[in-house]
């Protein structure tokens, strides 16, 4: 059994929440040990890595006290330009991540770990270090950590839809799209104080 066995072992215990089938949408409210969690994946993603990580970072509503959330991780890892995305597919892959496409400006490199087929733990994007889709990640993510009134409409949007688009993953991230790219174009810097409050 590999390190990363043992994670996934932990990401899937009772008590976690995480896990959702491909396709699916399902909204949870926030569990403290997502972040525990997370912290169990670094040291595998910088062992499949190697030389090529540099930073890597809890992104998304599970990042986000408070927030409801897909139980789903969200993992950015920021590479030195220009990223190989051969070598890197190759390294997540053997380390037993799933290549799920390159979603360009939108994302980077997106992989997959799952605890058996489609049933999906974490999401990770490889992106470039200090790139547009790296600060935006951070900024998304800190300016829901430091503002109430944005948690609250996020929440109340992500609970909406995902009624709407319950068997629909690619709706759902449609239908939050616009509010999602205003906010983070209103988030100049993750320290801003004309966040709302």
């Amino acid at each position: 059994m590999s390190r990363l066995d043992d994670v996934v072992a932990s990401m899937t215990a009772e008590g976690t929440g995480l896990g959702l089938r491909l396709g699916r949408v399902v909204i949870a409210d926030h569990n403290p040990r997502w972040s525990a969690l997370y912290a169990d994946l670094v040291p595998e993603l910088r062992a499949a890595l190697g030389e090529h990580s540099v930073e890597i970072e809890h992104v998304g509503s599970t990042a986000v006290p408070d927030l409801v959330a897909k139980p789903i991780l969200d993992v950015v890892v920021g590479l030195p330009e220009p990223i190989d995305p051969p070598a890197v597919i190759a390294a997540l892959g053997d380390a037993g991540f799933r290549f799920d496409g390159d979603l360009g400006r939108c994302g980077g490199l997106l992989f997959l770990l799952e605890s058996v087929p489609d049933l999906v733990l974490a999401n990770v994007h490889v992106v470039e270090v200090d790139g547009q889709q790296w600060r935006r990640y951070l900024a998304f993510r800190d300016g829901l950590r430091v503002s109430e009134e944005l948690r609250r409409q996020y929440g109340r949007l992500k609970a909406d839809i995902a009624k709407r688009y319950a068997d629909d993953r690619d709706g759902y991230s449609r239908a939050k799209f616009d509010w999602v790219l205003r906010t983070v174009r209103d988030l100049d810097r993750p320290w801003d104080r004309r966040l709302p409050r």
